[in-house]
């Protein structure tokens, strides 16, 4: 919405002034505690693009990683004209993490707003854009972090892995082995397709990592990360209430896939001796 309202310039501008706050307000204060997600200023490419280097190199503390929405202005990020700003992120040594969060893209006429229902729907229409469109594949250094367990994905995955199987035209892609890589039939090919994409938790449910563990097989703790929406969601103990994982996959997700992510951070753990 902000970036419908805003030159390309105030829209740059805006972004960094929220990147600049993270990184001297809050990770300043505390390096050991805190990360940053730099904004990009989406749709603009060249912008997004000068946002990654001063993110990075013009602050004293550069930024673990970057966060977009899912869709601007109706093109989602699966389009080939951010192809761009995915190679600079991908030639990252460090910090090729991105955080996606759902934005207001579709706007039904309903009496509640699109936290309640849509944004799930709008992450499963990432993620299938990311992947139909090979930019998971073409771009394989970037991680990726969908939030609140991807949204109804999870839910669909059978169905868009049928779909790519059979048309693969429906989700504009060439064939299902673009997708899924030799073995397209595998229940567990999405394992291949989103292996650089991690889940976090937060606003989520039991039943939901059932749904994961389905796509990813047993390897699965290894692929979320927590996530709060606090103060939306007060408490979040979804991955104990699906009785799936053991203390050590539990000690996977609430911190170590994350802080393996996120390499400055760790080295602020082992300097302040926390691991």
């Amino acid at each position: 919405m902000w970036a419908e309202e805003k030159s390309p310039a105030e829209y740059a501008n805006f972004c960094r002034q929220a990147t600049e706050w993270q990184c001297h307000k809050l990770v300043a204060r505390n390096p050991a505690r805190f990360a940053s997600f730099a904004a990009l200023p989406l749709p603009f490419v060249k912008e997004s693009i000068a946002a990654v280097a001063h993110a990075l190199h013009s602050m004293p503390f550069p930024a673990d990683g970057f966060a977009v929405g899912t869709a601007i202005g109706g093109v989602y990020l699966g389009d080939p004209s951010f192809d761009p700003l995915w190679e600079v992120i991908n030639m990252l040594e460090h910090s090729a993490l991105i955080y996606v969060h759902p934005s207001d893209n579709v706007r039904p006429n309903l009496p509640y707003p699109g936290a309640v229902q849509e944004w799930p729907f709008e992450t499963a229409r990432v993620i299938t854009s990311l992947m139909s469109n090979g930019v998971f594949k073409r771009y394989p250094n970037i991680r990726w972090i969908m939030s609140h367990m991807g949204g109804v994905f999870p839910f669909l995955h059978q169905r868009v892995q049928n779909m790519v199987n059979t048309r693969p035209w429906f989700v504009g892609a060439k064939s299902a082995v673009d997708i899924f890589g030799e073995h397209p039939l595998d229940p567990l090919a999405y394992s291949t397709a989103l292996k650089n994409v991690y889940w976090d938790t937060a606003q989520s449910s039991g039943h939901q990592f059932t749904n994961i563990k389905a796509m990813e097989g047993n390897a699965v703790s290894k692929k979320i990360v927590f996530g709060t929406d606090f103060p939306y969601q007060p408490a979040n103990t979804g991955p104990e209430q699906s009785g799936l994982f053991d203390e050590e996959a539990m000690e996977r997700i609430r911190w170590r896939n994350m802080l393996e992510m996120m390499p400055r951070v760790e080295d602020e753990w082992k300097k302040t001796g926390t691991i």
